[in-house]
């Protein structure tokens, strides 16, 4: 059995100095995470366990691609063919990049928080192969659901992921604060055989239209983002072992 939790305590009180560190409601966080629980009761999506259990089968020692939503990703390879990687992993409007038929003969994953727009996770999610690692937090649970509707289409393949307790069993909470971090993250969670990045910039001044919709191309990085990501780099520099 895979163990997507291993030091529970720990993540909780990384993610909450991380929490107080940026200065969000730490009560809206909460709100969050309840309505998390409660979303996936009602839509009934399949225990998170499950999810790990089929893509530990099929990405255990094999080769993941992660990508995320950094200025490099204008150098990646379009292609991505089967040929090279056995799975890919991109963070939410990062998964733009991938070319229409690019997830018809891997598995592929999408992690994010709907911040780069409903586009990506519907194009991802609507594959066979697919699956996806929906996250709530305080900023973005009331606009999860409206779209409710949609979401319960994809309940046998998707996880709720949520950064303060409570928890309940349809949900997780996992290291990363960023979805480019938590995708990073969660590859090493599936025990690869290699591990590739692509747009993975944490310490830019620069981020890329493919992390905020309403960016037409490469602009300068907010102060705010900037904080996110010198805490992404230290969280993954903090679960090393995953």
């Amino acid at each position: 059995m895979i163990s997507i939790e291993p030091d529970l305590l720990r993540m909780y009180h990384m993610l909450k100095r991380v929490i107080t560190d940026l200065g969000y409601d730490y009560e809206k966080e909460y709100d969050a995470s309840i309505t998390a629980c409660v979303l996936a009761n009602s839509i009934d999506i399949i225990d998170p366990y499950k999810i790990f259990e089929r893509l530990f089968k099929k990405l255990s020692n094999r080769h993941i691609l992660v990508i995320g939503a950094g200025p490099s990703i204008y150098n990646i390879d379009r292609r991505l063919t089967s040929e090279i990687y056995d799975g890919v992993i991109c963070s939410d409007g990062a998964c733009r990049v991938l070319r229409e038929n690019a997830c018809l003969d891997k598995t592929c994953i999408w992690v994010g928080d709907l911040d780069g727009g409903i586009d990506s996770f519907e194009k991802i999610s609507n594959f066979q192969n697919s699956f996806s690692f929906l996250h709530f937090h305080g900023d973005n649970y009331m606009d999860i659901i409206k779209i409710s509707d949609k979401i319960r289409g994809f309940r046998d393949k998707i996880v709720f992921t949520v950064q303060t307790l409570p928890l309940c069993p349809k949900t997780i909470l996992i290291p990363g604060f960023t979805d480019g971090d938590r995708a990073l993250l969660l590859s090493k969670l599936l025990k690869p055989s290699k591990i590739s990045v692509a747009g993975m910039d944490l310490e830019s001044y620069y981020v890329s239209m493919y992390s905020k919709p309403f960016l037409k191309d490469i602009d300068l990085i907010t102060p705010s983002k900037k904080r996110k990501l010198e805490w992404a780099k230290r969280l993954i520099n903090m679960f090393p072992y995953y």
